[in-house]
């Protein structure tokens, strides 16, 4: 009778067994990234010096886990948002947690790329990705600002009244931009409009004209100028008549 029930305990014991196995919940063995490697180029402006950084390219890196469990197939897992992303070389590459990778444009050559997470025995760390930043073979260059332009245009107004100027560039490949507060801003004569050097804001402080004068100053250094011309009248005062 004892060998009997010993038998039946391990009949019930194997029965189980898989149910306890399968309790537990599967562990990151591995993560790959993709790109495995990547090259790209620097956009540079005009004079050749490296554009700044929101004007470089950006490139998406995705991250897949690697979960197994014994007796079962690996499970795979997008962990794009979830891992940790590291660039080894910060200035020439920084990498979101969404995964995007930017060119920074101050640096010119190669780093790699991780991505990593916790796992049962640690971090899993990901094989590195080789990312590699090159000059183009045709510099591709950020068009210089060569015309700006102030508006409004010659205007006239009251002792008192306030006006706002707007400067746009005109780039060489005809696009433009609004760059009223990169420009720095004068006026010839303080006692009738006393300008706002960074936003081009004016106060008026008595009668007469003034000479507006707004600068922008490219990356690579060359300086581009705008002119106007404000009228400041009393009121009731009749505008002078050209002969």
């Amino acid at each position: 009778m004892r060998d009997r029930s010993l038998l039946g305990a391990c009949l019930v014991m194997g029965a189980l067994l898989p149910v306890v196995s399968c309790s537990t919940s599967p562990s990151l063995t591995s993560i790959t990234i993709s790109p495995s490697s990547y090259t790209t180029t620097v956009v540079l402006t005009a004079s050749g010096a490296p554009a700044p950084t929101n004007q470089q390219g950006t490139t998406l890196f995705t991250a897949t886990g690697y979960y197994t469990h014994p007796g079962h197939p690996a499970i795979t897992k997008d962990l794009t948002t979830q891992v940790n992303w590291l660039s080894y070389t910060p200035e020439l590459v920084t990498v979101a947690n969404t995964g995007v990778a930017t060119v920074t444009g101050g640096a010119i050559g190669s780093t790699q790329v991780t991505a990593s997470m916790p796992g049962f025995n640690g971090d899993v760390i990901s094989t590195p990705s080789t990312f590699t930043v090159t000059l183009p073979t045709t510099a591709t260059k950020t068009p210089d600002v060569t015309t700006l332009t102030i508006t409004p245009t010659n205007p006239v107004i009251l002792v008192g009244q306030a006006v706002g100027f707007t400067a746009i560039g005109t780039t060489g490949n005809g696009s433009s931009e609004n760059l009223t507060d990169l420009s720095v801003w004068t006026s010839s004569s303080p006692t009738v409009c006393a300008i706002n050097a960074a936003t081009g804001n004016c106060a008026t402080t008595g009668a007469g004209t003034s000479a507006i004068t707004a600068t922008y100053t490219n990356p690579d250094g060359i300086q581009v100028t705008g002119f106007t011309t404000l009228s400041v009248q009393v009121l009731g005062q009749q505008p002078a008549v050209k002969h």
